[in-house]
C-alpha cells in the first residue's frame, strides 16, 4: 500500500481558506450573554514576522479559542501598524539600493513609495498570520492610518490638550540627524567606541592664567555658557566666579561651582553646554545659564557657530576646530579613550542631544488621577474550578486568591466539588470608573462546601495592634494555628497512607507518612504556622528540606525543595516563604512532601483537630454582633444562578445541597 506524503503547506492552506470562507471566526451571539475581545498588537509593516510574533500570536490564539469554545461572543481584531519612523527607515534603505534618497524624490513621491511598501509588506504579514492559523475575524482587518482611526487619534489628542494633559515645550531630546526626528530612550543604543579626549585651555579674563577643560566633543564649545568646578576641589576654589574667554569664539562665560564636576575625571573642570548635553542641561537649569543651540536639525553648524564653520557637518566642523585650536596654541593634548556613544537603533547614526520644540505628556498629572473604591457583590456555583467560576460569573479573578486566603484554614480547596458555591461582598479599586486596579479586600463571604455553609466577616479584633481577622456568625475565628497547605493552588498527588502498597516493590507495604502537594518547580513554599527553624539542610532521600518546631506539641517538615530560603534558628511566621518547590532527593516529580508531627508522632494533618487562633474578646462580641447584621442580610439576599444550579444538581445530585440560609 502506497502512502501519500503529507504536504503541510497545501493541507493547512485548505483548512485556513475554509475557515475564512465560512466566517468561522466571526463573533457569534452567546447564550451566556458574555463578550470577549482582543485587539492584536498590530505588527509593524516593516517586512516580515519574526519568532517573537509567532510566540505572541500563538498565545493569543490559545486564549481566544478557549474563550470561543467556552461560549463567549469572541472577537480577535486583526490589523497592522504604520510604525512611521521604522517604516520610513526601511523604505529609505531600499531607495539607497537604487542610488536614490527621499530628498531627490520629493515629499509626494516618497510618501507614494511608502504606501507601495505598506501594501506589499502588510499583505505578507497578514498572509503569515493566516498561515499560523490565527483565528482572527479577517473581515475586520484594520490599518492604524485608516481614516476613522486617524480621526479617533485626533479627537483623543484634542481632548488631552483641552484637559491640559499635553503641552508643547522646548526641551532637550534624543535627536536623530539622519531621520531628523526625536527618538525615545528605548531607541538609543549605547556603544563602546574608541574616542579622543581633547584637553583645551580657556584664558581667564584679566590674567595670564588659564583653566584646562577636557571634552570628547570640542565642536560644542561654541555653545558653552559656563565652566563648572567642584566646590570642594582645592585647585579651583579661588577661580569660582571669575570670567573666562571661549577660545576662537571670543565670548565670555563664568566659572561656577557645581557638584556635577568630578575632580577625578579629566582635568576636574568641565565645560557646560546646556543645549547639547542632558547633564549640562540640568546644570544649566540649576544655575540659570543661557542656552545656546549651535546645530541645525541635520547636524550641521548653524549661525551661532564660528563663521568659518557655519553649514559644515558637526564632525567636519570638529576636525577644522581642533586644527585651529592646535594652530593657535589652545590645544594642550589629545588622549585616546574608550567611552559610550549613543546611536539610533534604526539609522545607526550618532544621536545628538538637541533643544527642540516637542509635545509632551504631563505624566505627573496623569498619575494623580483619583482612585475610586467601589463595593461590589457576586456569587458563583462551582462546576470546574474556583478560578473558572469567577470568570464565568463575571467576577474579578483575583477573588480566587482572596477567598482562598479567607478560608485557607477551614476549607480544603484541593477537594472542591461541583455544586459547591459562594457569595461574596468585596471592594475593588478603579480609575476613571472603568479601569480596574484590582481587588482591595473581602468584606464578607459565604462559602458552601459539601453542603455545609460557612460565613466569614472581616473584623478588627485588636485595635491597638491593628489585628484584623475573619470570623463566622458566632464570632469564631476562621483562622487556625496551621494552614491547610504549604503551597497555594496545587493538587495533592499522594496522601498520608500507612498501608500504601507499591507495585514496583512487589506490592509490599511502604507507609507514606507525608502529604505530597504537586506544583510547578519554583512555586513558593510557606510555613504553615509560626515557629522556629530547627533544620535547613540536604539529605539523599529528602533533598533540600526544612524542619520547623512550632511549640512543644507540633513540628512540620517540608521536603524536596529546589532551594531553601531560611536558616537554622530563624523565626518564621505563618505564610512566610521558606523555600521553593523542586525535585531534589528521592522523588519522581516536582512537589513538596509535607510532614506533620504531634507529640512526637507523625500524623495526618487533615485528620487533626488543629488549634484555633485567638478568638474575639468578650467585650467586643456585642460590637461584632452589631457589625455583621447588615452584611449577613446582604449575603442572604444575593441569589445564585438558578440555571447553573439546576444543571449541576442534575449531573451531581449527591454533591448538591440547598443553601441553609
Amino acid at each position: 500500500m502506497e502512502f501519500k506524503k503529507y504536504d503541510h503547506s497545501k493541507e493547512e492552506k485548505i483548512i485556513s481558506d475554509y475557515w475564512i470562507k465560512n466566517n468561522c471566526f466571526k463573533p457569534k451571539k452567546s447564550k451566556l450573554n458574555k463578550q470577549f475581545s482582543v485587539v492584536i498588537p498590530p505588527p509593524n509593516v516593516t517586512g516580515r514576522l519574526h519568532m517573537g510574533h509567532a510566540l505572541n500570536n500563538s498565545l493569543q490564539d490559545v486564549l481566544v479559542r478557549f474563550k470561543r469554545m467556552s461560549g463567549f461572543e469572541t472577537l480577535w481584531q486583526p490589523g497592522t501598524d504604520h510604525a512611521g519612523i521604522a517604516t520610513q527607515a526601511v523604505v529609505e534603505k531600499n531607495l539607497e539600493k537604487e542610488n536614490l534618497n527621499k530628498n531627490q524624490l520629493g515629499r509626494e513621491n516618497f510618501i507614494k513609495k511608502v504606501w507601495e511598501w505598506k501594501e506589499e509588506s502588510g499583505g505578507i504579514i497578514l498572509d503569515q498570520l493566516k498561515k499560523l492559523g490565527c483565528s482572527c475575524d479577517w473581515s475586520r482587518t484594520r490599518f492604524t492610518m485608516d481614516k476613522d482611526l486617524s480621526k479617533a487619534v485626533n479627537k483623543v489628542f484634542v481632548d488631552l490638550y483641552n484637559d491640559k494633559l499635553i503641552y508643547k515645550d522646548k526641551k532637550l531630546v534624543n535627536w536623530d540627524t539622519k531621520l531628523q526626528t526625536a527618538i525615545s530612550d528605548l531607541e538609543v543604543i549605547q556603544k563602546d567606541v574608541q574616542s579622543q579626549l581633547y584637553y583645551i585651555n580657556y584664558d581667564i579674563e584679566g590674567t595670564t592664567d588659564k583653566i584646562t577643560i577636557a571634552t570628547t566633543r570640542p565642536e560644542t564649545m561654541m555653545g558653552d555658557t559656563a565652566i563648572a568646578v567642584n566646590p570642594k576641589d582645592e585647585r579651583y576654589k579661588s577661580l569660582i566666579g571669575k570670567n573666562v574667554l571661549i577660545p576662537l569664539v571670543n565670548r565670555t562665560i563664568k566659572i561656577i561651582a557645581d557638584y556635577y564636576a568630578d575632580p577625578e575625571q579629566g582635568s576636574g573642570a568641565v565645560k557646560i553646554t546646556p543645549a547639547h548635553d542632558f547633564n549640562d542641561y540640568e546644570v544649566g537649569k540649576r544655575n540659570d545659564l543661557k542656552i545656546i543651540n549651535i546645530l541645525e536639525k541635520n547636524g550641521s553648524v548653524n549661525k551661532n557657530g564660528i563663521k568659518e564653520l557655519i553649514g559644515l557637518d558637526r564632525f567636519e566642523a570638529r576636525k577644522l576646530l581642533v586644527k585651529k585650536l592646535k594652530e593657535e596654541g589652545y590645544l594642550v593634548k589629545i588622549e585616546n579613550i574608550k567611552n559610550k556613544v549613543p546611536y539610533g537603533d534604526r539609522s545607526n547614526s550618532i544621536i545628538e542631544p538637541l533643544l527642540t520644540e516637542q509635545w509632551f505628556v504631563d505624566a505627573k498629572k496623569l498619575a494623580e488621577k483619583p482612585i475610586k473604591i467601589v463595593t461590589l457583590q457576586g456569587s458563583g456555583v462551582i462546576n470546574s474550578s474556583l478560578y473558572e467560576t469567577m470568570l464565568d460569573s463575571g467576577l474579578n479573578d483575583q477573588l480566587t486568591y482572596y477567598l482562598s486566603d479567607v478560608y485557607a484554614w477551614t476549607i480544603d480547596f484541593f477537594r472542591l466539588q461541583k455544586g459547591d458555591r459562594f457569595k461574596v461582598i468585596y471592594t475593588e479599586k478603579f480609575v476613571d470608573d472603568s479601569i480596574s486596579l484590582g481587588v482591595e479586600e473581602v468584606i464578607a463571604a459565604y462559602f458552601e462546601h459539601k453542603g455545609k455553609g460557612l460565613y466569614a466577616f472581616k473584623f478588627e479584633s485588636e485595635r491597638k495592634k491593628g489585628i484584623i481577622d475573619y470570623f463566622d456568625e458566632n464570632a469564631k475565628n476562621l483562622r487556625r494555628a496551621f494552614l491547610k497547605s504549604p503551597v497555594k493552588f496545587s493538587r495533592i498527588s499522594s496522601r498520608y497512607n500507612l498501608k500504601r502498597r507499591i507495585a514496583l516493590y512487589g506490592n509490599k507495604i511502604r507507609p507514606h507518612k507525608g502529604t505530597d502537594f504537586a506544583a510547578a518547580i519554583g512555586t513558593p513554599i510557606m510555613a504553615t504556622a509560626n515557629g522556629t527553624v530547627t533544620k535547613s539542610s540536604y539529605s539523599k532521600g529528602n533533598g533540600n528540606y526544612v524542619t520547623i518546631r512550632h511549640n512543644n506539641i507540633y513540628k512540620t517538615q517540608y521536603l524536596h525543595m529546589k532551594k531553601r530560603k531560611v536558616k537554622r534558628g530563624q523565626g518564621v511566621k505563618q505564610g512566610d516563604i521558606i523555600g521553593w518547590v523542586g525535585m531534589t532527593g528521592n522523588t519522581s516529580g516536582p512537589h513538596v512532601c509535607y510532614r506533620f508531627w504531634k507529640n512526637g508522632r507523625q500524623v495526618d494533618p487533615f485528620k487533626q483537630k488543629l488549634p484555633e487562633a485567638k478568638p474575639i474578646s468578650k467585650d467586643l462580641k456585642a460590637k461584632f454582633a452589631r457589625h455583621i447584621v447588615p452584611y449577613k442580610y446582604k449575603l442572604d439576599c444575593i441569589a445564585f444562578d438558578e440555571d447553573q444550579e439546576a444543571e449541576i444538581a442534575e449531573n451531581n445530585p449527591s454533591n448538591y445541597a440547598k443553601d441553609p440560609s
